[in-house]
């Protein structure tokens, strides 16, 4: 019984977490970064960077803005 209180517990811990990052300002900045890693938007890239927002994002471990806009051939997007 003891057991299962501490894995309901945890499991209430992560989903408060996962609901804090889901709403999360940095979370829709981030996903604006790939949008204009893709549409080869330099100047949003730019001003998104600037600003702090994590060029290292790649979500569920796929591609982050740099690999994004190099493939799309944006090179003014990867210039940064």
């Amino acid at each position: 019984m003891r057991q299962e209180r501490r894995i309901v517990a945890r499991a209430s811990v992560w989903s408060a977490a996962l609901a804090l990052l889901a709403v999360s300002p940095f979370a829709d900045a981030n996903e604006a970064l790939l949008a204009a890693a893709m549409r080869g938007d330099a100047v949003e890239v730019r001003t998104l960077l600037e600003n702090g927002v994590d060029v290292d994002y790649a979500p569920n471990g796929g591609q982050n803005a740099l690999t994004v806009a190099a493939q799309k051939g944006h090179l003014a997007s990867t210039c940064w």
